[in-house]
């Protein structure tokens, strides 16, 4: 007898009327509903003051923009950052182009010509990190 069999033979203590059908289940399991996702949209002072708080480094991703650009030109490009990071969120996309990375070996200690001796370090876009800070600051406003 197979382990699978021995499962086909265990008796549920528990009333699945409906095992075909798993939404019927989860209906019959969580008798109370959960809270609709509500997230607001954000303005641009929210926006202008995520990208003030960024740290500025010299690294960059693939599109050459570092924080320090980021941070001269937001008073220029916040409205139309806000439009899009909102619209993201509306619509429930991410842009391909801001998961595209640059991975960079960072040496660590040791040999320098034995590759065991360095990290890759994942390079994102600006935009991308700035876009992760917008949802997090969304959903934790939610989840308080």
């Amino acid at each position: 007898m197979s382990v699978a069999d021995n499962f086909n033979n265990i008796k549920s203590t528990t009333d699945h009327s409906n095992k075909s059908n798993p939404l019927n289940y989860l209906y019959s399991a969580f008798k109370q509903s959960f809270t609709i996702i509500t997230v607001k949209n954000r303005t641009t002072y929210g926006i202008e003051k995520i990208i003030k708080r960024l740290k500025i480094k010299k690294s960059c991703g693939y599109d050459e923009i570092t924080t320090r650009i980021l941070k001269i030109s937001i008073p220029f490009i916040a409205s139309i950052v806000t439009y899009i990071f909102n619209r993201m969120l509306t619509t429930g996309t991410f842009q391909d182009r801001l998961i595209f990375s640059e991975i960079k070996p960072i040496y660590q200690k040791g040999q320098k010509t034995l590759f065991e001796y360095y990290r890759p370090v994942s390079l994102l876009p600006v935009f991308s990190k700035n876009f992760e800070k917008f949802i997090n600051t969304r959903f934790c406003y939610h989840l308080t």
